[in-house]
């Protein structure tokens, strides 16, 4: 599988990769008015969305989605088209709603990452926790923001901890947890 895109998170002037969430999904694109359709193999699920905090509410804030045709409006918002692939190499374009506003009623924990090694970036599936710097966790209640805390010592550990784990093709730490592992309680 083609590494996949991930959602982003603005948060405290900085744009995060959503990593993980503790409970479910954050939202449920059955929401959108019209189907997700794949625009990449990058995006299986058809979309990429940025959320954010606005007034203490968690929201839906953009959705990159493959092109709609017609375009169909979503929380009031037209979609602008947009390139996806330059068109130099193959002509993609997809359907951007930027500032959505809509309100989000997410209870859980959210793992957020910045710092990307993209030098390890091996090109498939979903990328190791490891390969990452800096980590957040945000934590909702039915959508209101609660709190905040930096995790990236507690990440530090682990990942010292699971350095020797050694994987044949791609050597030191490549064995480490995927997202799907993500434990909040296990971070404490």
């Amino acid at each position: 599988m083609t590494v996949q895109a991930k959602d982003h998170f603005v948060f405290q002037g900085r744009v995060y990769a959503v990593l993980a969430a503790s409970s479910r999904p954050v939202f449920d694109a059955s929401i959108f008015p019209f189907k997700p359709n794949l625009h990449s193999t990058a995006t299986y699920r058809g979309h990429q969305a940025t959320f954010a905090i606005e007034q203490h509410q968690l929201v839906l804030h953009e959705v990159l989605a493959g092109r709609q045709d017609p375009p169909v409006p979503f929380c009031g918002v037209m979609p602008t088209e947009v390139d996806l692939v330059p068109a130099r190499i193959r002509k993609i374009t997809g359907s951007m709603y930027q500032q959505l506003h809509h309100p989000l009623d997410f209870t859980g924990s959210i793992l957020m990452g910045d710092g990307f090694e993209f030098e390890r970036q091996v090109p498939e599936g979903y990328c190791h926790l490891w390969k990452y710097h800096t980590f957040m966790e945000l934590y909702f209640q039915g959508g209101q923001f609660l709190r905040f805390r930096d995790v990236s010592p507690q990440m530090d550990i682990w990942r010292s901890s699971q350095r020797q784990r050694k994987d044949p093709v791609f050597g030191e730490g490549a064995g480490l947890a995927y997202l799907s592992e993500y434990d909040p309680e296990a971070l404490k």
